[in-house]
């Protein structure tokens, strides 16, 4: 275990490296991962969503959505980040590393402050490889990752009173009976913390794991492959309703969200259906990288990257069933900013939806029609700043100057 990182973490505003864009939503905080162009920057960023739902969606003013707090000076690539229950701490997962950092958040600013970070290969530390995944306990007890280097889920104690965690163990692919691990790059946990799910990208495949609710261990229940019944999903982000009662996987290769009902009291899935780009009126579903459902369970919104959209379907409470509403698209009705687009986040109270670009560098903004689940453009971030700080959000280059493109536009 390690207590700094071999960049300095002090300064203002600055920038951590990263592959993969990820959000998570504390309350109205935003830490967003946004990638930038080959050659460039890219960026961990802290901002606050400032009285957006009062504002006018077609005509945002430039620094009333998003207020910038600042950014990380570090040499790490970060695959994932996530908050524990009560805000008060971050974990970010280090793919390029293999490492999972611990992070101190000032509730008051939002500020991070680094408390130690973990290592494969540390201390006997192992099933961190290619770290890509970090899911919390909804009790906030344990800390999963995983991990696709070593096709592993690495399950890590936590101390709520500082946030530290205790290594204690971790599953591997082909171990014990386990299979479907390959590429493990997807874990969450169910709402009531009794079982872990992993999607296995090599694999094709959701593993489903029995969790020891005091010691945090994982212990194998089922795998389902991806020939259920057709088909290679290329499984790359798995993700659990809030009422627990279905599991929803979104698949690269085969442009899909494939749909399982969850037993609530053993957590076995079995499956339910598929949608499928070009079937049942479904569009843009292409590269689908990330899922989220809203808090209120009635919505499902994708991001897929190639080229660019966030599809955005009803959820059935009963049957867990999926169907299309509407897909917002790169150059349709004013959208930009969603070339790349890798991860998608919703706010607490529904209200608003971010997705994060690759391609674009870039953070877009949406407002959430509760009822019908539809989207409505309100802005977007691209990389770099303007000349107010704080009340602005971006990027600063890797010499910690700021990037001179503005990022709202139209």
């Amino acid at each position: 275990m390690r207590t700094s990182w071999s960049g300095k973490l002090s300064g203002t505003v600055a920038f951590v490296v990263l592959d993969y864009p990820s959000i998570s939503l504390p309350g109205s905080k935003i830490l967003a991962r946004v990638a930038g162009s080959p050659g460039r920057c890219r960026g961990l960023l802290l901002a606050t969503l400032l009285g957006a739902a009062t504002l006018p969606v077609t005509t945002p003013a430039e620094s009333e959505f998003l207020s910038f707090i600042e950014g990380i000076r570090e040499s790490s690539k970060f695959a994932a980040i996530t908050f524990t229950p009560d805000g008060q701490y971050v974990y970010a997962a280090s793919a390029k590393h293999g490492a999972l950092a611990v992070f101190r958040r000032n509730a008051a600013t939002g500020a991070l402050h680094l408390v130690e970070d973990w290592r494969d290969g540390d201390a006997g530390l192992d099933g961190l490889d290619g770290a890509r995944s970090v899911a919390l306990s909804p009790d906030g007890r344990h800390v999963y990752v995983a991990s696709p280097g070593d096709n592993a889920v690495a399950v890590f104690a936590r101390d709520e009173t500082d946030g530290t965690l205790r290594f204690v163990t971790a599953v591997f692919d082909g171990q014990g009976g386990i299979d479907g691990l390959e590429g493990a790059g997807s874990v969450t946990v169910s709402p009531d913390g009794n079982q872990v799910y992993v999607a296995g990208v090599f694999d094709d495949a959701v593993v489903v794991f029995a969790r020891n609710a005091a010691t945090g261990e994982l212990s194998f229940l089922e795998v389902h492959f991806d020939d259920e019944p057709d088909g290679s999903y290329d499984d790359r982000s798995v993700v659990v309703s809030p009422d627990g009662r279905h599991l929803y996987v979104a698949g690269v290769s085969d442009c899909v969200v494939a749909v399982y009902a969850r037993d609530t009291v053993g957590g076995t899935l079995s499956f339910v259906e598929v949608q499928r780009n070009g079937a049942n009126l479904v569009v843009g579903l292409t590269d689908a990288r990330s899922a989220v459902i809203s808090p209120d369970g009635r919505h499902l919104y994708v991001a897929c990257e190639d080229p660019g959209s966030v599809v955005v379907f009803a959820r059935d409470a009963v049957s867990g069933a999926l169907t299309f509403v509407e897909v917002q698209s790169l150059g349709a009705t004013g959208v930009e900013g969603l070339r790349g687009a890798r991860t998608i986040a919703i706010t607490p109270d529904g209200e608003w939806v971010y997705a994060v670009s690759v391609d674009d560098a870039a953070l877009v903004l949406f407002d959430r029609d509760p009822g019908s689940g539809t989207l409505g453009f309100a802005a977007v971030r691209y990389e770099g700043v303007l000349a107010q700080l704080p009340r602005t959000l971006g990027i600063y280059d890797r010499w910690g100057q700021p990037r001179r493109r503005p990022y709202l536009r139209g």
